[in-house]
């Protein structure tokens, strides 16, 4: 099967009621491995590829291992850039052939994020590809990206986000963290609770290897929002 994207992996989790998998993947053997796995749950996997496994090897094998992975296997695969840190970097995915990017702009001043998370939308969207954009910095560090805040999403400025940016999803948080907790991690049900109810949330978990909650919402549960 040939590589899908974010947008179509998440229309079958919508349809199915189930959630889909991320994997962040860094060599060669762990995606041969995932796949093994999804193969005997025919269950769609979206494996992403972090800014230390691209450091690292600059794209020269990754993206070539899932293409390969994809096309042999038969369940839906996403290859997808996690986190990315830069237009300049989902540019380089694009080029490389991944069939979802992720801006992470949270660490930016709102209206700033806005403008840059636009452009990768226009960009990747005008060669198919799926964007995931960030609301909020969650604290905690992943790939080398450290925030110390704690991530409350505000719910109109969420509203205010998906009504002028196009992402085919959108990770919030709830007082989550990256990585490992440094003691009790408070999660604000409460705020989740309010999410839930203005977009009817169906949540999209994906489950990385560090155990983060990332509630995703989709571009039809964003419609209603902005609503």
């Amino acid at each position: 099967m040939s590589l899908v994207t974010l947008k179509e992996v998440l229309e079958i989790a919508e349809r199915t009621n189930t959630a889909i998998h991320g994997f962040n993947i860094d060599n060669i053997e762990i995606p041969e491995a995932i796949m093994e796995a999804a193969e005997v749950e025919n269950c769609p996997v979206i494996l992403t590829i972090g800014q230390g496994a691209i450091n690292a090897g600059g794209l020269r094998h990754l993206p070539d291992v899932v293409r390969r992975i994809a096309e042999s296997g038969r369940v839906p695969v996403v290859m997808h850039l996690d986190h990315g840190i830069s237009y300049d970097r989902v540019i380089t995915c694009l080029r490389a052939g991944f069939t979802s990017v992720m801006y992470d702009g949270s660490h930016h001043p709102f209206e700033e994020n806005v403008r840059e998370s636009q452009a990768v939308v226009r960009a990747a969207h005008a060669v198919g590809v799926s964007v995931e954009c960030e609301l909020g910095a969650i604290s905690g560090v992943e790939d080398g990206i450290a925030h110390n805040n704690t991530n409350l999403v505000d719910l109109d400025e969420m509203k205010r986000f998906i009504s002028v940016v196009d992402c085919d999803a959108l990770a919030i948080g709830i007082g989550n963290a990256h990585g490992i907790y440094k003691g009790i991690t408070t999660l604000t049900l409460r705020s989740f609770d309010a999410y839930l109810c203005v977009v009817r949330f169906d949540a999209y978990k994906a489950f990385h290897r560090n155990k983060r909650a990332c509630c995703l919402i989709t571009r039809r549960q964003q419609a209603r929002l902005a609503a």
